[in-house]
């Protein structure tokens, strides 16, 4: 009942006062949680409390929105270095029945990566939040990575890859009936998740998750295509960070089966136009409105907003600007339409590069709501603002 995106973990802080006989971690970032509801999807996560006692016993408490969701079962190591089983045994109150994993980090002995799924009278429940240590372009350890002509390595990306192209592709499938695609963008993450839209005719979204980096070739297991639950692989192939050569996948889905097979004309998006194709979003666009907005970060505090300033180019450059009493801020970005509501792929906040999504509503000439995420080289942080 839930959905979410999920990216590198922020922290992972021993507790200060363990008991005797007992672990205590609190494991911080993002990570999602997926209660099997059709309306709600996957909800973020962004934080974890685990307990691990000598005798067996585990319990964690998971951070959803503004809930908290008790799970308990046992743990084993099993002999598998750094990896301990789950076994679940109560989730929410109630009986259950599931199992998970337990990673942990070699080097400072503390989780990095809690999997656990089962299922209660209600239904099915999954949850992950993955700590694993991203690649760090000013870490010692990763310097030899660098210009070995890789996206990543251990099935990760080393930096987020936002991607479009324009080409020629056809999308098989039983109820689209023009499949032809002639323009991709694909957003590729850290954390695995992976997004794929097709625009023009044929307009859909294709999502999924990494399991593979080779060279210039990202493998992807297929989760959802247009909407309808999907199995499958795909493979997205560049030809450089920035350049989205070609994709080619196939699978099954709730609708019958798929096939994507798309070219990219080699321009990288680089002549990509928006106002070839704005969904009603003609011209520039200008608002300025009243309402409650807050930003949410990890490093720093909370602010609140009362205004919002934005400002369309044709060109397909966006300004947001949030003002308070006490402060502003600046996001910028690029932008295209989505119906009624336009999507912007963030470039920097204030002086500071910046990577994510925010998503803007408008009601006639006025903004009726924004809300997004997106992350800096501080840390993660969320924006929210409606009338």
């Amino acid at each position: 009942m839930y959905r979410a995106m999920y990216v590198a973990l922020l922290g992972v802080i021993p507790a200060s006062a363990a008991l005797a006989g007992e672990r205590n971690y609190t494991l911080r970032g993002d990570g999602w949680f997926d209660g099997n509801n059709a309306r709600f999807g996957r909800l973020a996560m962004r934080e974890v409390r685990m307990t691990l006692r000598d005798n067996g016993e585990f319990a964690v408490t998971l951070f959803v929105r503004n809930e908290r969701y008790l799970v308990r079962g046992r743990w084993d190591r099993r002999g598998r270095g750094n990896v301990e089983r789950i076994d679940v045994d109560q989730a929410f109150g109630m009986r259950a029945s599931g199992n998970g994993t337990l990673h942990f980090d070699r080097r400072a002995n503390t989780p990095e990566r809690l999997f656990i799924e089962g299922r209660t009278a209600e239904g099915a429940f999954r949850a992950e939040i993955d700590g694993e240590r991203g690649f760090d372009w000013n870490d010692p350890r990763d310097r030899d990575e660098r210009g070995r002509g890789e996206l990543g390595r251990n099935g990760r990306l080393y930096e987020d890859l936002q991607l479009s192209s324009r080409g020629t592709g056809t999308l098989r499938m039983a109820r689209v009936r023009d499949g032809r695609v002639n323009a991709v963008r694909a957003m590729l993450r850290t954390n695995r998740e992976v997004r794929i839209e097709l625009e023009r005719p044929t307009a859909g979204t294709i999502r999924g998750e990494i399991i593979g980096v080779s060279g210039y070739t990202v493998r992807v297991r297929v989760t959802d295509v247009f909407g309808a639950r999907a199995n499958g692989e795909m493979d997205v192939m560049l030809r450089g960070r920035d350049d989205l050569a070609r994709i080619r996948g196939a699978g099954g889905s709730d609708d019958g089966s798929w096939q994507l097979d798309f070219d990219g004309d080699g321009r990288g998006g680089r002549d990509w136009d928006p106002r070839d194709d704005r969904g009603g979003w003609m011209g520039s666009f200008e608002s300025n409105d009243r309402g409650e907005g807050r930003l949410r970060q990890d490093v720093g505090p909370d602010m609140e907003f009362d205004r919002l300033r934005v400002r369309l180019e044709p060109n397909g450059m966006a300004w947001i600007g949030l003002e308070g009493r006490r402060q502003s801020i600046e996001l910028r970005g690029r932008w295209r339409p989505d119906g009624r509501d336009v999507n912007i792929d963030l470039e920097g906040i204030n002086e500071m590069r910046a990577w994510g999504r925010l998503t803007l509503r408008r009601s006639g000439t006025r903004v009726e709501r924004l809300d997004g995420d997106g992350r800096t080289d501080r840390g993660r942080f969320e924006v929210r603002f409606g009338r």
